[in-house]
């Protein structure tokens, strides 16, 4: 079969989505199934590096040009001690750090405390802020009645044993 609904081509679908580089049109396709894509956006603080914890603590891997960490310093091969007085032995030291300098102006500085080649340095970083996307998919409550019987079709083939 090479045909989809309404006359449109599986090669053409194919070529441009599957195997081309055009994203997915979900924004006209979750509504024929009565769902929409809802995205929240939000401003966070973000250091700039990539890190990585092993036995010993938490290890720079990466750092962003130009992000506050760059700015300050800090290099590929450290290990992050603290950021904003947050200890970065604390699984939970980044939603913490989020937490406290989320209302903060961008620019204000921060310590960083870091260890290179044994000796522990402070240096200090600015805020700088990233807006981060989130989606969900969620139901459409304005959807036609056949939209609606499409999704609920979608969904109990899902959940069907």
């Amino acid at each position: 079969m090479t045909k989809l609904a309404n006359g449109k081509s599986f090669r053409d679908f194919y070529a441009r989505f599957i195997d081309g580089r055009q994203p997915l049109p979900y924004d006209q396709i979750f509504p024929l199934a009565g769902l929409r894509v809802a995205r929240d956006t939000t401003r966070v603080p973000q250091l700039g590096i990539a890190s990585l914890q092993d036995s010993s603590g938490l290890h720079v891997t990466q750092v962003l040009p130009e992000s506050s960490a760059a700015t300050a310093g800090v290099q590929p091969g450290d290990q992050l001690v603290s950021v904003g007085g947050f200890s970065a032995d604390d699984p939970s030291w980044t939603d913490n750090f989020r937490s406290r300098y989320a209302r903060q102006p961008e620019g204000t500085g921060l310590p960083v405390v870091i260890k290179r080649s044994g000796a522990e340095q402070t240096l200090t970083a600015h805020l700088h802020f990233v807006l981060r996307i989130e989606s969900r998919l969620v139901e459409d409550l304005r959807a036609s009645a056949k939209a609606k019987r499409v999704r609920e079709g979608i969904l109990k083939g899902i959940t069907a044993p």
